[in-house]
């Protein structure tokens, strides 16, 4: 089963994103900020970690670049999500080296594709 990392400072959209990848079978865990995020990662590894970009304390860019720059990290693939995605929010994933980026609000079946496609 694929092991999951959604970090988000919106409760509403972790237990959104939670809900539909559990029902497609999926190890979830949740973190309500970047500082969570990497703090869990030294506890566990999840086959693909799932980031807002914008988080009141380490943006998605910034848990990113955190991950890539480790060597025990740097393959997991990072799925970046945002309210707008523009050029500007494309050249920053690309910089960071996401490995792509999500629209929110987002439907269920392009979530769950993408995590798919990532995982």
């Amino acid at each position: 089963m694929p092991k999951i990392l959604i970090a988000d400072d919106s409760i509403a959209v972790r237990k959104v994103a939670e809900r539909l990848l559990t029902e497609a079978g999926m190890g979830v865990t949740l973190a309500a900020n970047g500082s969570e995020a990497l703090a869990l990662l030294s506890k566990d590894r999840p086959d693909l970690i799932v980031s807002d970009v914008i988080m009141p304390d380490k943006s998605g860019y910034e848990v990113c670049a955190f991950i890539r720059g480790q060597a025990n990290l740097a393959d997991i693939p990072v799925l970046l999500i945002s309210g707008i995605v523009n050029d500007e929010v494309s050249r920053q994933a690309e910089s960071c080296k996401a490995d792509g980026v999500l629209k929110k609000p987002f439907q269920g079946t392009s979530l769950k594709d993408r995590v798919w496609i990532c995982s």
